[in-house]
């Protein structure tokens, strides 16, 4: 088969175990699987480049093999299977690397990793610090030309400032970041000094900046903030971010105990804003959310923790995905309206809201047909002892297909209908499938949505630290499992 036959047949294989597979076929596949496999993965744990471990296997078993893999790398991943608990800083809990990799015991080596053969790397993660890891001799390769992107433990900020000033290379510290658009920063216990490191970036072009504390001084030309804790101080400086497109807030500083009207309309003074994924406490004006939807037009996400009018929807044609965390109850003329003026949704998540139709709502409802994740907390019928009629609730399924034909993802407390088929079905030959369609549920559509969204704008994800400790739930991983009663 010809090599671009190949390509494309590996281009479709989204699964490790199956390209591993592909690589055992011939030369020929074994190439093309082998450069997907270490290609690497900006956000995709199941793709993220060999561990230390395995990285240390292969570069003894054989140099040039090494050598030869590593080229097709594009996103290295410095970073063992499983970090350890650094046990100096208990009852703290940090994570450090105890694995050295061999391939940086010396320069020659370490040049294959960081500065190998062909395009080079586009970014550099080291999540972790590696104890013992003697960087003297190769500190100047922490930070290629090639890299766009770099994320990196606190601890090596020190060591990147100093390698700027003692490169072997003839170049002025500032020339080696000239290419540096992104930069990610986790924070671990040993409470590093990465002002220094923030002032030079100052030179840089950064389009991209992840913090998982607050610190530092992004450049206003930012298009994604992700912050793990905001205070006054960041409501105040939103609006000078004027081409933002993606701000994140995981919570509010224990200071923060209300949100006020300007604080809500200075984040809509970015009128570029796609995702609002913020954690808001009380609102003192909740009307103000709907100056939120009118600066921001281009809105296609927002995750809210307050009471909200649903007429807020009628204004983002654009939504994509929406949270509401709010106890309310939803009737089927709500979900068309919604269809009708949110067609591009894919995520739909009210897991306190109580939703209930109609047959006859349900057929003339209009479908919605991008939906994939849809999350209640009930879901009801009306006429429901004529709805538990074997017939009636077949002509529910179909119609539910119908109107949801994308639907994956449907978390609910109770599925009243589906137990009463399978109750009824027992004598006969059945899978066990929800009369909804929906007993599996592949709990990584919403994380890869954002994950996409993100590269979409930015070039670059959020990815963080946990992803590297527990890979699976940050990744394409087929590991689905049975619905359960919450």
């Amino acid at each position: 088969m010809l090599p671009e036959i190949v390509g494309m047949v590996i281009n479709n294989v989204h699964m490790v175990p199956d390209l591993l597979n592909c690589a055992c076929v011939n030369s020929t596949w074994s190439v093309a699987a082998l450069k997907k496999l270490y290609k690497g993965s900006l956000h995709d744990m199941q793709f993220r480049t060999p561990d230390i471990g395995s990285l240390n296997c292969l570069f003894v078993a054989s140099r040039e093999r090494f050598r030869r893999n590593v080229r097709f790398v594009k996103h290295l991943l410095i970073s063992p299977e499983i970090p350890a608990i650094d046990e100096a800083v208990l009852p703290d809990k940090r994570l450090v690397c105890i694995e050295k990799c061999r391939a940086m015991r010396n320069r020659q080596s370490a040049e294959l990793l960081l500065r190998p053969q062909g395009e080079g790397i586009a970014s550099l993660t080291i999540p972790f610090e590696i104890e013992d890891q003697d960087w003297s001799p190769i500190s100047d390769l922490l930070l290629p030309r090639t890299i766009e992107l770099l994320a990196i433990d606190d601890c090596y900020c020190e060591l990147l400032m100093a390698s700027s000033y003692f490169s072997q290379e003839l170049v002025t510290s500032a020339d080696r970041f000239v290419n540096l658009k992104a930069l990610t920063i986790y924070r671990s216990s040993s409470f590093q000094d990465i002002d220094q490191l923030c002032r030079l970036l100052q030179s840089c072009d950064l389009e991209f900046f992840h913090l998982e504390a607050p610190n530092g001084d992004p450049r206003p030309r930012l298009k994604m903030l992700s912050l793990g804790v905001g205070d006054q101080h960041w409501l105040e400086q939103i609006p000078k971010f004027e081409e933002l497109q993606i701000l994140c807030l995981d919570k509010f500083a224990p200071e923060v105990h209300t949100i006020s009207q300007t604080a809500i309309q200075n984040i809509a003074k970015c009128q570029y804003l796609r995702v609002v994924d913020i954690a808001f406490p009380e609102l003192n004006h909740a009307e103000a959310l709907l100056d939120l939807a009118c600066g921001c037009p281009l809105l296609q996400k927002i995750r809210l923790v307050e009471d909200l009018c649903i007429s807020l929807l009628r204004a983002l044609p654009r939504l994509e995905h929406f949270e509401l965390d709010m106890r309310f109850r939803l009737d089927g003329a709500v979900l068309q309206d919604l269809a009708r003026h949110c067609s591009q949704l894919t995520v739909l998540a009210l897991p306190r809201a109580r939703l209930s139709l109609s047959h006859t709502l349900l057929t003339a409802a209009h479908p919605f047909q991008r939906l994939e994740i849809m999350h209640f907390a009930e879901i009801f019928f009306e006429s429901p002892r004529r709805s538990m009629q074997r017939d009636k609730l077949r002509g529910i399924a179909t119609e539910w297909r119908r109107v949801f034909p994308k639907l994956r993802v449907m978390p609910c407390q109770t599925d009243v209908y589906s137990s009463y088929l399978q109750e009824d079905d027992s004598n006969e030959d059945s899978e066990g499938d929800s009369i909804l369609g929906y007993p599996v549920i592949h709990d990584k559509v919403e994380y890869m949505w954002h994950k996409n969204l993100e590269i979409e704008i930015t070039g670059w994800p959020v990815v963080p630290l946990m992803a590297f400790s527990d890979p699976d739930t940050h990744s394409t991983t087929a590991h689905c499992y049975r619905q359960l009663e919450a």
